[in-house]
């Protein structure tokens, strides 16, 4: 068997190419070329090998003894580096890797199994060189023929990959990837046709029909002085139908669409938080986790224990550590407040960046279906109704894997269970410095912190021991007892700590006795505050989400002298942005103090209502002038709390709160692209209010309200397409609004319907509308209202064709937007600007103007709107003829559009793109698009028209079914 002594921490075997070993990252000379020949073929051959086997395959003309004596020269050669891998049976030899052993061909190899996307570029980036390129072993016949084998089935292998990419990639949106990847597969073999013709295509597809010609040029040559032969029909009848300029015949592998990718975003980047605090300890955890999530078989992956025990921290650094493992992307998405399956996948998309109308799950599992990606899902316990949904998800995607941090398992019979202890702690008179236990150095650490002269000295070693042993271990439990240092001895804390965990003298991982031990810790905490600090954090605990110093003032009427003596007790924390978090166990104890008494519980929520529709009144105003973006960071920042408030307020009738913050919900949903969201809670708005309670004493402001709820719900109805929906809530709330005299929802809505109208194509009815919207506007001298009728007269008349008034409409509704500073609706404003110069001819100024317009969509992150500059952009390039600028766009487009549910402007995409596929050689694919979009309720007639051309000329091209 192998020895004990220890080799280097990690190795890293390159046979792809020139031939490289790598020990802790240093290169590994091996001089003896029989010695890597060994290396070499033990590691690709697995198993026991017989030593004389090997012998006589390194040496077969020496003699039997001679041959083993080279043989153990080969392998001490390897021996210093390689040693905890080789292992030896009697006269059988083998190489057994690990997690720590990384051979680059066995990594091609996992990655062109699984298929992805991701994984098939990164196989085709490892692959350096042909199969130990530039060596060979004289005078060994076998070997020889087993390395030109074992070459060429990898360069087999390689060409696979490259054949799948050079179609995927033309799809996913990079030409320049996709004929690289084809000339990287014609490079394996100049002479093989289906190569050639796939170039061929790819160069006719993106516009370069001169390439395309040449390339089957360079062909002939190469057959004729090769092999004096002559293309294949296939590729003759291409050239032909390319020669002629028309789409005729398609390669057998190219008769169908490329295989098309789910929606995504562009890209996932990590997203993981930097902790306060260094990691300490938990090695043997970090390898488990490590070795679970390097094996294909783990797909769930939960980190199980009670509160405070370091779940989250633990699953953090792990996923750092491994984020290498996971080319797109790491992400921590924080559960807390999570409390539906519902909203356990909206939460996870929100983070992902991935928003719209639809099904949740079907979003999330088409978005992240070919992603090699962690998902970090921190704080599972009050979503676990969700968890058949992240079941569902699992088993919809192919390379996604979830860590998870709960106290108790999910019962998936797929999930792997990491269950997770204390940090180290000193044993009874056990060897060792007591001060190299990870417990220890989190008290030292923590204490530190809260008081700076704090030092761990021989007088209070013991007791900081004896505080993490009566804990054993349990982080959270620890931080709490060491920021008491500030006005206790370590001492006087083991004791305290002593009376209240008595009963913590077996062990921690049964839930409901972990529950009690934080539990005393919070007791005795609490026991300690003065009352106002009592009430301050009972109070505190409404927040869902953090909060500001003025929310902490005004709901739980925190001064500040009370909150930085909280934050001094280690009971709140405060980040760099100056915003407040309680940890949510802690969180969780005070909310049970602050419902032990229900009048003052219901009037704190009441506080935190008035706090959150204030709040929502106020930045209504900034969120339509100067201070938009900071409006914007703010309410992100605040949504969770928001979330809460507005849905407390709703299950209440709180009409009054509801109706002040009514206008700043709405416009918060809309400007963000929220529109699913947005409809929903307004939707339920509206139904809850119409159940009228028996001492309705304000029926009035009840139907005034629903009514300003319904019309809302209209205009982002609208926003994604549903224009009968959007026309029904809008017609229903008019004549309310009307009867009850509320003149700016009047013009509201009136302008609404007349978008609507403009839509639906009833042209004459949408001008009187939007005359009418703007009339009212007008009467009552709201700037916002009448810069956003002028710019839907401005959309009304572009489609009118009456481009000159289009022109001074939208010019005027842009200097009014800007004049407020108002950025989004000027851009918008700009956009639509931009398309009519473009239908005008006046294109250079189109580009400078589209051009603005999409670098304030992509700076105030509006992907509706930046989907709409990158459609306009398509038009020009179109129109003048720049087809691979067209496609580039319209792709662009496309995944915005559908990344916020924007459904107009996905079918105008798919159908921009079946134009230039049309003209580019991939009839089939453009007929298939145009169709889609003719089947869809939401696509423009614009785009109908648009479609239906599409649909007449490819089905010509494609002949008879």
């Amino acid at each position: 068997m192998a020895t004990n002594e220890r080799g280097p921490g990690s190795v890293e075997l390159r046979l792809l190419g020139t031939p490289e070993l790598l020990a802790d990252g240093v290169h590994v000379a091996i001089e003896r070329r029989k010695a890597l020949a060994l290396l070499a073929y033990l590691a690709i051959e697995p198993g026991e090998h017989p030593r004389d086997a090997l012998a006589v395959l390194l040496a077969p003309d020496d003699e039997p003894a001679a041959a083993r004596a080279g043989l153990r020269r080969a392998l001490a050669v390897l021996a210093p580096t390689l040693r905890p891998w080789l292992h030896s049976t009697g006269d059988r030899l083998a190489l057994l890797p690990d997690e720590r052993f990384r051979l680059d061909v066995a990594q091609f190899r996992a990655r062109l199994a699984t298929g992805s996307l991701a994984d098939l570029r990164a196989a085709v980036a490892l692959y350096r060189g042909d199969f130990l390129a530039g060596f060979s072993l004289a005078g060994s016949v076998a070997f020889e023929e087993w390395q030109f084998f074992q070459a060429e089935q990898l360069r087999q292998e390689l060409a696979g990959a490259l054949e799948r990419l050079s179609a995927i990639e033309l799809v996913a949106g990079d030409p320049e990837a996709t004929i690289g990847y084809a000339r990287r597969w014609l490079a394996l073999d100049p002479l093989h046709e289906p190569a050639h013709r796939r170039l061929m295509q790819l160069y006719a597809a993106t516009g370069q029909h001169s390439a395309a010609l040449r390339q089957y040029r360079l062909l002939t040559e190469s057959l004729e002085r090769e092999l004096g032969a002559t293309p294949e029909p296939d590729t003759q009848a291409l050239y032909e139908a390319l020669r002629r300029g028309e789409r005729g015949p398609q390669s057998s592998r190219w008769s169908s669409a490329p295989p098309r990718l789910p929606a995504a975003p562009s890209s996932l980047p990590s997203a993981i938080e930097t902790p306060a605090l260094p990691f300490l300890g938990r090695e043997d955890e970090l390898a488990r986790i490590a070795v679970a999530l390097d094996d294909p078989a783990c797909r769930i992956l939960t980190l199980i224990g009670p509160g405070g025990m370091g779940k989250t921290r633990l699953a953090v650094q792990a996923a750092q550590q491994n984020a290498e493992r996971f080319p797109d992307g790491v992400h921590q998405v924080s559960l807390v407040g999570v409390s539906s399956g519902e909203r356990l996948l909206t939460t996870i998309a929100a983070a992902l960046g991935l928003s719209g109308q639809g099904n949740t799950l079907d979003r999330l599992s088409a978005a992240l279906y070919d992603r090699q990606a962690l998902l970090v899902l921190d704080n599972l316990d009050q979503a676990r109704e969700g968890v058949p949904l992240l079941h569902t998800l699992v088993q919809r995607t192919r390379r996604l894997k979830l860590l998870v941090t709960a106290r108790e398992r999910l019962q998936l019979q797929e999930e792997w269970v990491i269950d997770l202890a204390g940090l180290a702690v000193p044993e009874d008179d056990g060897p060792g410095d007591p001060t190299s236990y990870s417990a220890v150095q989190l008290f030292a650490l923590r204490a530190r912190q809260v008081r700076a002269d704090f030092a761990l000295t021989p007088e209070d070693l013991p007791a900081v021991v004896a505080i993490c042993r009566l804990v054993e271990g349990m982080p959270l439990a620890i931080e709490l007892a060491a920021a008491w240092v500030r006005v206790l001895t370590p001492a006087e804390i083991a004791r305290e700590l002593t009376q209240s965990m008595a009963l913590l003298t077996t062990t921690l991982l049964d839930v409901p006795e972990r529950h009690r031990s934080v539990e005393g810790v919070f007791t005795q905490t609490w026991e300690r505050l003065s009352a106002a600090e009592q009430q301050a954090l009972r109070q505190l605990a409404v927040f869902e989400h953090g909060f500001t110093r003025v929310a902490a003032t005004d709901v739980a009427g925190a001064s500040p002298l009370v909150l930085a003596a909280l934050t001094d007790k280690a009971l709140i924390r405060r980040d760099r942005a100056g915003r407040y978090a309680i940890h949510q166990l802690l969180r969780q104890f005070a909310a049970r103090k602050l419902a032990a008494d229900p009048a003052e519980e219901q009037a704190t929520m009441l506080r935190l209502v008035r706090f959150y529709a204030r709040l929502l009144e106020q930045r209504n105003q900034d969120l339509q002038g100067a201070h938009q973006r900071q409006a914007l960071a703010e309410l992100d920042s605040e949504y969770d709390n928001l979330w809460k408030a507005w849905t407390w307020a709703v299950a209440r009738r709180r009409l009054a709160e509801l109706a002040a913050g009514l206008d700043g919900f709405y416009r918060l949903h809309e400007l963000r692209g929220w529109y699913s969201d947005g409809i929903q809670a307004l939707e339920v708005l509206a139904e809850e209010l119409k159940r009228q309670p028996p001492d309705d004493e304000s029926p009035a402001m009840r139907e005034v309200l629903i009514a300003r709820a319904r019309a809302r719900a209209g205009a982002l109805f609208c926003w994604v397409g549903e224009f009968a929906r959007a026309e029904q809530r809008l017609a229903a709330a008019l004549p309310v609004l009307q009867a009850h005299g509320q003149a700016l929802d009047v013009a509201f809505t009136l302008t609404g319907l007349g978008i609507v109208a403009d839509e639906r194509d009833d042209e004459p009815r949408a001008r009187q509308l939007l005359e009418a919207g703007l009339a009212a506007y007008q009467a009552l001298g709201h700037q916002p209202g009448i810069a956003w009728a002028l710019d839907a007269l401005g959309d009304l008349a572009g489609s009118q064709g009456d481009y000159g008034r289009a022109k001074d409409l939208l010019n005027e509704s842009s200097t009014l937007f800007s004049a407020l500073g108002d950025e989004l609706s000027a851009a918008w404003s700009l956009c639509s600007l931009g398309r009519v110069l473009g239908l005008i001819g006046d294109h250079a100024a189109a580009r400078q103007l589209l051009g603005e317009s999409l670098a304030l969509f992509e700076a105030l992150d509006d992907r509706h709107g930046a989907a709409a500059a990158h459609s306009n952009l398509a038009e020009g390039a179109y129109a003048a003829r720049d087809l691979a600028g067209a496609r580039r766009h319209w792709l662009a487009a496309l995944r915005l559009a559908r990344e916020v549910g924007a459904v107009p402007y996905v079918m105008d995409a798919l159908v921009g793109l079946a134009l230039v596929f049309a003209e580019t050689g991939v009839p089939e694919l453009a007929h298939e698009l145009a169709a889609l979009a003719i089947s869809h309720p939401a696509t423009w007639r614009e785009t109908l028209v648009a479609a239906q051309a599409v649909l007449a000329t490819t089905g010509g091209l494609l002949g008879p079914a």
